[in-house]
């Protein structure tokens, strides 16, 4: 059983003036969303898209579809210069009237520096190639700076995961030609595909796409050198997972150096191969590298949703009342939970700012910021958790001895009170 802390400080986000939820989000029911370099993105079920400048102080929106926002991916570059990006691009998928699974890409460098209603055009558009009875349940978009990249040509790559088992990839996206077809992988796969991640532990000239399915997790190594026969590595054949069940945990581990190295480890909320006739999900979280399987830790209850947040997996399930759900965030290095506290019908997680921000259905916004060290500890002390304040502070204070030898002495202290006389010494 894991042990439960609160670990994060939460609080509904208001407008300074007051404390109603802000009535930007009110009537707006968000669907999607995206992040990052000091932007917050939803887009809605109205065909518009929201950009909210840091803590939500400004607001920008725009109608990129008549119909409806599906999917969005933010692609932002910084030049010399902060207060204008070098790329800075939005490409979101939706519908306009009779006309689904139409894509357009923005550029947001108008957004910056204003606020309210915003008539802005798209630099590309184009109809998605698919035929009427195919669906779009996935999508995942990176940066590409490949110098092999043609002249004029978008710095991107674009994957989008069909309910048929096919992947269909947008590279060097030319914005005077919206004919170009995409490139179809994964061609034998029949599985629905639930996700698609692109990963950065590949070389600087490689991309490794993670590619999960309702049965299967596999990786997709898109290095030129490679026939796509052979492209295409199944990570896991007894295991996939739902839709909104994956994300990739980005994790620093120290390699024979006291330097740490970045990492990426797949994660995936699992469920049973419905091959072997189990049709409940399966309370696992799984780990993945680019090229295998690498653990699995078990979890109570059914998870409907899940992200990652720093080094923490943020995990979203039922809890028995409708419209109820419970949020936790596993913090993997410590092995605990550091929050968990149930919200009313959680639509998105998106984290920006050092924060995690829950969306509900009920137009409410709520912000989780995680405590310093420090206050953890102290935390732990008034709670006379000293076992657990001393195990916390070996592995986050390692260069602190100090601080660590304060709380051996308090252990020391506590254990000398309760009659505990040779633990006492030992501490």
């Amino acid at each position: 059983m894991l042990k439960k802390f609160m670990f994060f400080d939460h609080a509904l986000v208001t407008r300074p003036d007051s404390n109603e939820p802000l009535p930007e989000l009110k009537e707006v029911n968000v669907c999607c969303s995206a992040s990052g370099y000091g932007m917050l993105i939803v887009g809605d079920l109205n065909g518009l898209v929201h950009v909210f400048g840091k803590n939500f102080t400004n607001h920008v929106y725009f109608r990129a579809h008549t119909d409806r926002v599906e999917k969005m991916h933010h692609i932002r570059l910084l030049s010399g210069s902060r207060d204008k990006p070098e790329i800075n691009l939005l490409t979101t998928i939706g519908s306009d009237a009779n006309s689904p699974n139409i894509m357009r890409i923005w550029d947001l460098n108008p957004c910056l520096g204003t606020y309210g209603q915003l008539d802005l055009q798209p630099i590309f558009q184009t109809s998605i190639p698919i035929e009427p009875r195919l669906n779009i349940l996935c999508s995942s978009a990176t940066l590409d700076l490949n110098k092999r990249n043609a002249p004029g040509t978008l710095p991107f790559k674009l994957a989008l995961g069909m309910n048929n088992g096919k992947v269909l990839v947008y590279d060097q996206i030319d914005p005077r030609n919206s004919k170009a077809p995409p490139t179809v992988i994964l061609q034998g796969n029949t599985y629905p595909i639930t996700g698609l991640f692109w990963s950065k532990n590949g070389d600087a000239n490689t991309k490794i796409l993670f590619i999960t399915t309702t049965h299967t997790i596999n990786s997709y190594n898109f290095n030129p050198m490679i026939r796509d026969l052979d492209a295409t590595e199944c990570l896991d054949s007894e295991k996939g997972c739902n839709l909104n069940c994956a994300s990739l945990l980005n994790y620093s581990r120290k390699r024979g150096t006291a330097k740490p190295q970045p990492y990426e480890y797949l994660t995936v909320a699992t469920k049973e191969n419905l091959k072997a006739g189990l049709l409940e999900s399966r309370d696992v979280i799984e780990f993945y590298t680019v090229e295998t399987r690498a653990g699995c830790h078990p979890f109570d209850g059914e998870k409907q949703q899940i992200c990652t947040f720093k080094n923490h997996i943020v995990l979203v399930g039922k809890t028995g009342i409708q419209n109820l759900n419970m949020l936790e965030i596993f913090d993997h290095k410590n092995k605990h939970i550091a929050f968990s506290l149930s919200f009313s019908a959680i639509t998105q997680l998106v984290s920006e700012w050092d924060k995690l921000y829950v969306f509900t259905r009920e137009g409410k916004v709520f912000e989780l910021e995680e405590k310093d060290v420090q206050k953890k500890i102290e935390s732990l002390k008034e709670k006379k958790l000293f076992a657990e304040a001393i195990d916390l502070g070996e592995k986050e204070l390692d260069h602190d001895r100090e601080s660590l030898a304060r709380l051996y002495h308090l252990y020391g202290d506590e254990l000398y009170r309760k009659n505990n006389y040779d633990g006492a010494k030992d501490q």
